[in-house]
């Protein structure tokens, strides 16, 4: 099936718009790495919310890119996108972006996969922090509910100040 110029024109444009949106992802996974390791964490809530919104364009723009894949005949995985653009001969700049939006979004992928492991090492530590203060061991607690110590050392008589 031989795609129509208005379908290139509406898949190219797609493309282009997927290629910036992706490429605003990886960015933002970028700033959120380096607040990630830096320790940084104020800004990661500002960094959520803008990935939320680049996810949701994302989304969208997949969206009208398979339905112009269905309508040209083509099915919607990476394969009818490859023989999309092996029908037409003179989408040799789709073909570049196309391209471009696969390398970006491996990209992205990994930049999000070592975002993942650096999270999970902040909730580890954190739980660790909050182990030591909630001691799941109540007889190893250094005070007592009544606010005084429990550790033992000495004699066992307590002295009064005063």
């Amino acid at each position: 099936m031989t795609p129509t110029s208005s379908s290139l024109t509406e898949l190219h444009q797609c493309i282009q718009d997927e290629m910036s949106a992706m490429s605003a992802f990886a960015k933002v996974l970028k700033l959120e790495q380096a607040a990630l390791i830096s320790g940084e964490t104020g800004q990661l809530e500002s960094i959520t919310q803008e990935k939320s919104l680049i996810i949701k364009q994302l989304t969208d723009l997949e969206k009208i890119r398979k339905s112009s894949l269905t309508r040209s005949g083509y099915s919607t995985d990476l394969s009818g996108m490859q023989e999309y653009l092996a029908s037409t001969g003179e989408a040799a700049e789709t073909k570049s972006i196309w391209q471009s939006l696969l390398e970006i979004s491996r990209q992205a992928k990994e930049f999000n996969r070592t975002n993942g492991i650096l999270i999970n090492r902040f909730l580890t530590r954190n739980q660790a922090a909050l182990n030591i203060l909630h001691r799941k061991d109540p007889s190893a607690a250094l005070y007592g509910p009544n606010g005084q110590s429990t550790n033992s050392l000495g004699s066992g008589r307590g002295f009064v100040a005063g």
